[in-house]
């Protein structure tokens, strides 16, 4: 399982130490079982939930718009945490200080059209705090990816 490297070895400040540390530290268990109960997941369960809160690190501490087109595992992660309202406002809260909305793409064409600023900010942002994608989540960007921006 490929994991988020120490947060001394991170390209971050250490403000963005610290919020990584906040994401890295929240329970994710009941989201989990969640995907696995009602959504019949099986496997790569923390692998995603890295991932994921990879990308929420990255909305946390980069200015500008992000999209996130990879595959529909870490989408479904995100749905199962915003599911739980009070629990992600409080998630959103404590690590960011406001909402990260989640607005997801309607279609095939939305997908296509975010490639560029996909390929421009959300990559490499990744790349420069994290390295290299891992694939299996990241560098799908066929349609029948997901996208989701905010």
């Amino acid at each position: 399982m490929q994991t988020i490297m120490p947060l001394e070895a991170l390209n971050a400040t250490e403000q963005e130490k610290a919020t990584l540390k906040k994401i890295l530290d929240w329970d994710m268990s009941r989201e989990k079982e969640y995907l696995i109960n009602k959504k019949g997941y099986r496997g790569d369960l923390d692998e995603m939930e890295q991932e994921y809160k990879k990308y929420i690190f990255l909305r946390c501490v980069v200015p500008h718009k992000l999209c996130i087109p990879t595959s529909e595992m870490v989408d479904d992660l995100w749905h199962a945490h915003v599911l739980d309202t009070r629990r992600y406002q409080e998630f959103c809260q404590e690590v960011k200080g406001e909402m990260i909305h989640h607005k997801p793409t309607a279609s095939d064409a939305e997908n296509f059209e975010l490639m560029p600023e996909y390929q421009n900010n959300t990559l490499s942002m990744y790349k420069k705090y994290f390295g290299e994608p891992n694939a299996k989540f990241w560098v799908d960007i066929s349609p029948k990816g997901s996208c989701c921006t905010h």
